[in-house]
Order: C-alpha cells, then sequence, then structure tokens
C-alpha cells in the first residue's frame, strides 16, 4: 500500500476468448481458464476492501455465441457480477470504476455494428436498468461500465452482464473471428476530480447525451513549431509521441518539439482554421448538451454573400435506439408515432435566419439549406449537421 493510502484493485475476474467453431450457426465459443478466481477481493489497511465475483468459468461446451436475441440462453451470454465494497472506517468514501478490457477484437466483428454488450439491474432483460450499452467496435480497448462509483458503506451490488450478436446480423464476416475481453477494475479512496464546463472541437468522437467524456481521448501529440505554431490547430496531430517525433525528423523540422496537448478548446475563438465545430456542455464530467456550430465571418460573408454574419448553433440528441429499433420514451410522440427532438423547431428557426428561406427547404420531418458549398440539415428526430468544403461536423 502507498503512503497515500490508496487503494487499487485489479479484477482480473474473468477471460472471455471467442474461438473458431464450426458449423453454420457456431460462431465463436466463450472459455475461461481454470487459474482464475471466481471472486477476488483486495483488502488494504485503510479501512475499506472491494471484491468483485464474475460468476466463474463457463467452459468451452457451455456456450455458443450466434446471431440471437440479448436473452437467448443458447446463443447469447449472460454473466452475473456481484460487486462488494466492505468499508470497516467510519466516515469514509470509497470509488469504484469497473470496464471490460479488450484484449483483441476480430475486424469482421468490429466492422459489422453487430457485437453488443450491456450491464444492467435486471435479471431478465438487456435494456431495462441499463447502467451501460454499446458497441464493440476496433477503437474500444477498455469498454466502461461503472465510473467512480460511490459507496458510503458495506454492501452488496448485483448487476447483469450481457454480451450478444445481434439477431439481424446475417454477414459471414462476423464468422471465425477471435475476441478476447476480460473485466477488470480499481477502486481507490480518494475525491475524484471532475470536469464541469464547455468544450469546443472538430472531433468526431460521437457521445451520447446523459454519457460521461472521456476528455483523455481529446489529447493527440502536436507539433510546436516557434514561427508555425501548433498543428494541432490544424488537424495534423499523432496518437502516440514516437509518431510526431518520426515525422519531425523526416521533414528535418530541427526547431519543432512534440507536446501532448488538448485537441479541444474552452473557447471557441481560439479554434482557427474552420468555421464548423462542435459545442458540448459537460457537467461532472456527464455530457448534458450536444451543438453543431457554425461561424459566418465577415471573410465568409464576402465569399457567400448570402449569409448573415454570426455564430449559429444546432442542438442535436439521441432519440432513437438503434439496437432496439425504437423511440427512446421520452422522445416518443404518441400522437404521431414518431421520435421528436425538442429542439427541432429551434434548429428551424436557426436555419432560416441563417440562409433565409430561399435556400431553405423545409420538408415534414426534416429541413435542408445549401448555398454556394454550405450545407446545413436538421432532422425531427435531433440528427443535426453542418457542411462546408472539406469541414463537417453532426450530431
Amino acid at each position: 500500500m502507498d503512503k497515500r493510502n490508496r487503494a487499487i484493485i485489479i479484477l482480473s475476474i474473468l477471460t472471455v476468448i471467442f474461438t473458431i467453431m464450426g458449423g453454420t450457426l457456431a460462431y465463436f465459443q466463450w472459455s475461461s481458464n481454470a487459474a482464475q478466481n471466481t471472486a477476488v477481493t483486495f483488502t488494504v489497511q485503510s479501512g475499506f476492501s472491494c471484491s468483485a465475483d464474475g460468476g466463474g468459468s463457463i467452459t468451452s461446451n457451455d456456450k455458443v455465441l450466434a446471431p440471437a436475441a440479448c436473452t437467448n440462453t443458447t446463443y447469447a451470454i449472460k454473466r452475473t457480477i456481484t460487486v462488494r465494497p466492505t468499508i470497516t472506517q467510519p466516515n469514509k468514501d470509497i470509488y469504484l470504476d469497473l470496464w471490460l478490457k479488450v484484449n483483441s477484437l476480430g475486424t469482421g466483428l468490429s466492422n459489422s455494428g453487430s457485437m453488443y454488450y450491456s450491464l444492467t439491474t435486471s435479471p431478465s432483460s438487456c435494456t431495462a436498468g441499463v447502467v451501460a450499452y454499446g458497441l464493440f467496435s476496433e477503437t474500444d480497448t477498455q469498454i466502461e461500465l461503472l465510473h467512480l462509483k460511490k459507496y458510503s458503506s458495506t454492501t452488496t451490488e448485483t448487476y447483469y452482464l450481457w454480451i450478444w450478436l445481434d439477431a439481424r446480423e446475417t454477414s459471414s464476416n462476423t464468422q471465425n473471428q477471435p475476441f478476447d475481453i476480460e473485466l477488470g477494475g480499481t477502486c481507490t479512496d480518494e475525491v475524484p476530480i471532475t470536469f464541469s464546463g464547455t468544450i469546443y472541437s472538430y472531433d468526431n468522437n460521437n457521445i451520447k447525451i446523459g454519457n460521461r467524456i472521456d476528455l483523455q481521448k481529446f489529447q493527440k501529440w502536436c507539433a510546436i513549431h516557434p514561427e508555425y505554431g501548433n498543428s494541432c490547430d490544424y488537424d495534423y496531430s499523432w496518437e502516440t509521441e514516437s509518431d510526431c517525433k518520426r515525422y519531425l525528423y523526416n521533414q528535418n523540422m530541427e526547431d519543432a518539439v512534440c507536446e501532448l496537448m488538448n485537441i479541444y478548446k474552452t473557447d471557441p475563438a481560439n479554434l482557427i482554421n474552420k468555421p464548423i465545430y462542435l459545442k458540448r456542455v459537460i457537467v461532472d464530467d456527464i455530457l448534458t448538451e450536444a451543438y453543431v456550430g457554425l461561424a459566418v465571418t465577415e471573410e465568409m460573408k464576402q465569399e457567400i454573400p448570402e449569409l448573415t454574419v454570426g455564430t449559429y448553433y444546432l442542438r442535436g440528441v439521441h432519440s432513437y435506439d438503434e439496437y432496439a429499433n425504437e423511440c427512446i420514451d421520452q422522445y416518443y410522440d404518441s400522437n404521431t408515432g414518431n421520435c421528436v427532438s425538442p429542439y427541432y423547431n429551434a434548429n428551424r428557426t436557426e436555419l432560416q435566419s441563417i440562409f433565409g428561406s430561399t435556400y431553405c427547404t423545409d420538408y415534414s420531418s426534416y429541413i435542408s439549406c445549401s448555398v454556394s458549398g454550405l450545407f446545413a440539415f436538421a432532422d425531427r428526430d435531433g440528427y443535426v449537421s453542418f457542411g462546408f468544403g472539406t469541414s463537417g461536423c453532426s450530431i
């Protein structure tokens, strides 16, 4: 244990390995090696401990994964996850993270958009009592299930982890694909530091309202040059420091250095290279509002005189559950049977103020505007976008 009484737990509860199977329905198999424990407990001397139980092993003869509903007892996976924080010191709070670590994922799966996970409090449904839900993709190395879950007393919580291949999947590319994932976590008594504020960026991270936003995903290695400035301002960045340094070496840029920097700004005035960007409002790491922004400057108006100078925003929202193939309850309009964004009318008004009615076509379920290469769109169900030349953003 370190001097700051910090406890870190590594919950190597289960390992999931999908391997090649024969037959038309046998896509993958789940197995867990015997060396792994059903329950793992990490105890420290600072007045608390954390444990988790992943439900034990499932051998190669027990489960085959194939296109099916998440509740299919033959072809989908359901695991019971029990979390047990124990606090023995009075007036102590602890914080628990739990995640799925993706060790490997076959490209046939990552490109299919059909491998789902869900963590719920419901033992009978993957869509009721949802705590975490989403798709596996090739960009995922760690999928968050619980984040900084606060506990003030000893308790036991039970969750249900579902992993399944969508029943609508028909592509043979999802067959014979490797998949390796394990459950992990951390536990600490340090008070977490969260972010609240508004950020502006050009990124493509598609984060849903209500989800946690991980600002580390908005960091890249940038080349800093005394004359030309920050390369990230011009969408030129690298995932690793070595890649950045290799570029500087190949370009003989001896005066430049590589720095890890935020690719977001807290002041939109610092977005210098494109008129279109994303705006996100964050409260304690949770995304609460999302917009696409357009800055029409005097210079832009000289190029496109039909526009009105100003800064404009279209507010987006995810109103549709892609997997359930239905509206999210709060956005369902029982009168029309449609998904309806509460910001749709305001978005329509905003677009008409930018383009004027001449360059907008207002349909029953969406409005589309365009002039001289500038394009904008707002859908009734909450999708919004701006596009101009090679620049574009959407929610």
